[in-house]
């Protein structure tokens, strides 16, 4: 078993509610060969919370699409939340879902919200109806026609129709859309597949970096500098720096290893449930709660998302293959994708970060007692204690897990842990804009066609508001037109004037009924926010929304 405290840090609730309450809960017990426990569930978003990691430990989803599991499902509570929200802006769906939902009360919210989670999840979990039960508990009825329950479920269809194209082949079970090549066995600074328990290993999700982040301006904008070459100066260092940790790893080390495996799940997992544990013992409410997971999951999202970019860019090789000459043996298994950056440095880094930005301050005050059984080569003296003073600390501490776990570089766990904090810092920043009303996610634009998002022109044309900047890329806005409406002309505007053209298009009607299709390209710099006017009936649009990247060879 490993007990864990948590000390309480001054100011180190979300800044964002005064005078939070605040509350103690010690000794805990979670056992390391891990999986969710009752939790004492400060609001439904915790509920929700242990469905999730349940679905998370029972399928043992990919670290990637884990961390995308995640942040759908929190940024469908935090939509439905939003809708109820003077200020606050959904990720999705914007103000458009503003008012349908019933009077402003927890209980509202709160069945808005599971019905969001359950139908996010019903449609990304591996088993059947994971979260009926939960629902059930909740005494909340699937099928429901109640106007919190409408708006759950209008929630949960515009972002998993957002995240259906996302780049992730979630319907094709997450299957590789890159085309990547291993390389040949001869190139020795590559990444190898190696045997694992009489397979060889199936490279984990190369096509990651066609995945849409949240806060990024394009999945590559975090890429560190290349890893050192084998045969040089800088690499015989990171090699003589593993072999020292393999042959002077102590219980100590073991015991880190063992902790941020972890057993049972994934980084995302693990994080989430920590972050679960955080808000059941400083008691936050359901607006903390939701804030808080839904800032979390996004900069796992996007770290997962960096840090995968980064891994097939360089393709680097893993110690294993590298000092196959020597003999070496790692003391964990080597993951089946490539080395360069460690994803849990990026992953943890990028929890550590959203934290420090959510809670306003760097202190965690965590401490967990490591016990292990003997299992193969892996034994370990009981009763380690680990303490992580700071949110920091604990992301140092996951990041060196992999050094001595013989499955990571030191370079490799330097810059994922600066990827991560990046990464971090970034879905903060664009989280607090969602909070405080200032961001507006063109896909409610382009799924809801009347005020506020769209305001009527003097010409008789319609026009968004600036919207958020899609990530960086060559895209194609696809529109379906009623074929009897006359001409259409859309115009896609890098300025509040509409000066600056980024694209256009005209489709002239046939005036025999039907539908007719005009597509727009234009590319996004990632950075730089756009409008969309339309010259015609917008009335004829039957759907606009059908955007996509044009994905790079």
């Amino acid at each position: 078993m490993r007990q864990k405290s948590i000390s309480r840090a001054p100011g180190a609730t979300p800044r964002w509610l005064p005078n939070p309450v605040k509350a103690w809960r010690a000794g805990l017990a979670i056992a390391l060969l891990w999986a969710p426990s009752p939790a004492l569930a400060a609001s439904v978003v915790t509920e929700w919370t242990e469905t999730l990691l349940e679905e998370m430990v029972l399928t043992h989803p990919e670290p990637t699409s884990a961390s995308r599991m995640a942040a759908i499902v929190y940024t469908a509570m935090y939509d439905a939340w939003a809708a109820y929200d003077p200020v606050a802006v959904g990720a999705i769906t914007a103000n458009t879902l503003d008012g349908t939902g019933g009077e402003a009360t927890e209980a509202n919210r709160a069945e808005a919200m599971s019905h969001a989670a359950f139908h996010t999840l019903s449609l990304l979990a591996r088993r059947k109806n994971p979260s009926i039960d939960q629902m059930d508990a909740l005494d909340f009825e699937v099928g429901d026609t109640s106007l919190p329950a409408i708006l759950g479920r209008r929630v949960a269809a515009a972002v998993m129709d957002v995240r259906r194209t996302d780049g992730a082949n979630h319907v094709h079970f997450y299957q590789d859309t890159s085309n990547y090549m291993i390389a040949p066995p001869s190139d020795l600074a590559s990444w190898q597949p190696i045997v694992f328990e009489n397979m060889l290993q199936e490279p984990t999700t190369p096509h990651w970096d066609r995945v849409t982040p949240f806060a990024l301006p394009s999945p590559e904008a975090l890429r560190p500098p290349p890893p050192p070459r084998p045969g040089s100066a800088a690499f015989e260092a990171e090699v003589a720096t593993i072999l020292t940790y393999r042959e002077q790893l102590t219980a100590q080390h073991k015991a880190i290893a063992e902790y941020w495996l972890p057993h049972g799940g994934t980084p995302a997992s693990h994080l989430i449930h920590l972050t679960e544990e955080l808000s059941e013992d400083r008691a936050w409410t359901l607006e903390e709660d939701i804030k808080t997971f839904f800032v979390v999951a996004n900069a796992l999202l996007d770290a997962g998302i960096a840090a995968w970019d980064a891994k097939y860019h360089y393709n680097f090789v893993r110690p294993e293959t590298a000092l196959a000459d020597v003999k070496f043996r790692p003391y964990l298994d080597t993951p089946p994708f490539p080395e360069y950056v460690s994803g849990h440095s990026a992953f943890t880094a990028a929890w550590a970060a959203a934290l420090e930005g959510i809670t306003g301050s760097p202190e965690y005050g965590y401490t967990t007692r490591v016990q292990i059984l003997r299992e193969g080569n892996r034994v370990l003296l009981s009763g380690r204690t680990l303490s992580f003073p700071t949110f920091w600390s604990a992301a140092e501490s996951s990041g060196q897990s992999r050094l001595y776990g013989g499955i990571h570089w030191p370079v490799g766990n330097t810059e994922g842990l600066a990827l991560g904090r990046a990464a971090g810092e970034a879905a903060f920043a664009k989280a607090v804009d969602h909070f405080e009303g200032r961001a507006m996610p063109l896909t409610a634009a382009l799924a809801f066609r009347d005020a506020p998002l769209w305001r009527p022109m003097p010409n008789g044309a319609h026009k968004t508001i600036m919207l958020d900047p899609p990530t960086a890329g060559d895209y194609v806005l696809t529109i379906e037109l009623d074929a009897a409406s006359g001409e259409t002309e859309v115009f896609v505007y890098g300025d509040a004037a509409g000066s600056r053209v980024l694209g256009r298009a005209r489709h002239t009607a046939s005036g025999e009924g039907g539908r007719g299709v005009l597509t727009v390209a234009w590319a996004s710099d990632g950075v730089s926010p756009f409008a969309v006017e339309v010259r015609g009936p917008i009335d004829a649009m039957l759907t606009i929304g059908a955007m996509y990247n044009v994905y790079k060879p």
